[in-house]
């Protein structure tokens, strides 16, 4: 039911010919069928609509649609191509001012870098969201806390490890 109504609503933005309502269509069907992992179906519609935003200068939505692909990337094993989507999507947030939307991709490439084996780099990019956050006036992610334990567990820092797992904790 919800993708019959994205595809009408899509067909109406057609109509019309606005590209950017069109780009969130996709973008929503590409999000609708990563929910359902069919990541083949999802990554399809997710690009196609990238380059509808960046075609409209749309760099809000362009970030979304990097950030989307990443995810299923990264649900696909495809680490690499994960990392630079979320890459990606990380400097477009910071070219247009969206820290919040940084700090949320930081987390995500620290996730992607810890579950391709790079600790160190894991680390680094959780770090980057912690700081961030600081910066905002903002409390640290528990998540960003448990995943920067692991990382310092893989590292053999298990001290370092029980700080960033009790910080969490709070």
């Amino acid at each position: 039911m919800e993708e019959k109504n994205i595809l009408e609503a899509q067909a109406d933005c057609d109509a019309i010919g606005d590209k950017v309502l069109i780009g969130l269509c996709l973008l929503a069907l590409g999000r609708l069928h990563y929910t359902y992992k069919h990541h083949s179906t999802a990554l399809s519609f997710l690009k196609q609509a990238e380059p509808v935003f960046a075609e409209a200068g749309d760099q809000f939505q362009h970030a979304e649609c990097s950030q989307a692909l990443s995810w299923v990337y990264y649900n696909m094993g495809d680490y690499e191509s994960a990392h630079s989507c979320a890459r990606s999507a990380f400097d477009e947030c910071a070219s247009i001012g969206n820290i919040q939307g940084c700090t949320h991709i930081a987390l995500d490439i620290g996730l992607i870098l810890s579950a391709h084996g790079d600790h160190g780099g894991s680390l680094r990019a959780i770090l980057q969201c912690l700081e961030i956050r600081k910066h905002m006036g903002l409390l640290p992610l528990g998540d960003a806390l448990q995943l920067m334990g692991l990382g310092w567990i893989k590292l053999g820092k298990t001290a370092d490890a029980r700080r960033a797992f009790d910080e969490s904790l709070k």
